[in-house]
């Protein structure tokens, strides 16, 4: 089924409105080469800010590639990190809450943390109208 132009309208307008992610690459230099006929420069990025949380998520038996996500998670200060991934990361969910200001959760448990919050603080009042 085709996405309705109103509802793609509405998806980009909240994308948009979304705060975004300030610290993806960290740049440590660049790569220069010239000669007389001219020279190109290319920048030398890493994809994590903190290498050494990195390297500390995956001595605690984490995988690389999650433990990278988790430490530029940690380094842009986000609340909440969603995943699905039940072997690796939600196996770790304790510990990792416990050292790191991140909560881990899966997509469905965030929904349900928030219809509950909602529930009780966001109640409207009833109406006396009959």
């Amino acid at each position: 089924m085709p996405l309705q132009p109103e509802r793609v309208a509405r998806l980009r307008a909240d994308y948009e409105a979304l705060d975004q992610v300030a610290l993806g690459e960290k740049v440590l230099g660049f790569n220069s080469h010239f000669d007389q006929r001219g020279g190109v420069s290319t920048p030398l990025v890493q994809d994590v800010q903190d290498i050494s949380l990195r390297d500390q998520l995956v001595g605690r038996g984490l995988g690389r590639s999650d433990a990278t996500h988790i430490a530029q998670a940690v380094a842009n200060h986000c609340d909440v990190f969603l995943t699905r991934d039940e072997r690796s990361i939600i196996k770790h969910r304790e510990w990792l809450e416990r050292e790191l200001p991140l909560k881990i959760r899966m997509p469905s448990e965030l929904i349900a943390e928030l219809k509950a919050s909602c529930a009780s603080a966001c109640t409207l009042p009833r109406s006396n109208a009959q």
